[in-house]
């Protein structure tokens, strides 16, 4: 969207790092690492104040370097990414620490359209729920990668799957193909 905040400074992440609740920063299209750390912060101490409905929206990022990703991993509560179009294999390793207070909060990915067996297992050690809404058709090597995922895993957009990938993907119990909200 053309709408709402296009930039951050490091200096307002660090006064909206004291803000509790959800934080819905759609306009962003680039943040940096210093950025994402404070804003990963979540509003001081976790635990003190903690408002059961908040939430980091960030959609409006088209890619995010290692750094910003492992820095946004840290944020405490459910993290919204439906911008990236792509992740990168280190990326991907970056993100794998996302560790919620939650283990249901969701990390969603919901505008990735395809996804890299490679990246898929730099997921690995994922312990929350990923929603990977966009991806419409998973090849047996991607499911083969996505099993491998600790976490809970959401492909809510697939269509289609062959005899061969569904074996693969229900071989666990914590893959989900209905469709979700937020």
């Amino acid at each position: 969207s053309d709408l709402g905040l296009k930039e951050i400074s490091d200096e307002a992440a660090r006064q909206l790092a004291n803000h509790f609740g959800s934080l819905e920063l759609n306009g962003l299209r680039s943040l940096t690492p210093t950025a994402a750390a404070a804003l990963a912060h979540g509003g001081g101490e976790w635990g003190k104040g903690f408002v059961f409905d908040n939430r980091l929206s960030l959609n409006g990022l088209r890619s995010i370097s290692p750094d910003t990703a492992s820095e946004l991993a840290r944020y405490q509560g459910p993290l919204r990414l439906d911008g990236l179009r792509e992740l990168t294999p280190d990326v991907a390793e970056a993100l794998s620490a996302f560790n919620p207070l939650c283990t249901y909060d969701r990390l969603n990915l919901n505008g990735l359209r395809q996804l890299s067996p490679e990246s898929a297992r730099r997921l690995g050690p994922f312990g929350a729920s990923l929603c990977l809404g966009g991806l419409k058709t998973v090849s047996p090597e991607l499911a083969e990668a996505l099993v491998e995922v600790r976490g809970r895993i959401l492909l809510q957009g697939v269509t289609r799957l062959s005899y061969e990938t569904a074996g693969i993907l229900l071989s666990r119990l914590d893959v989900n193909l209905s469709p979700c909200v937020w």
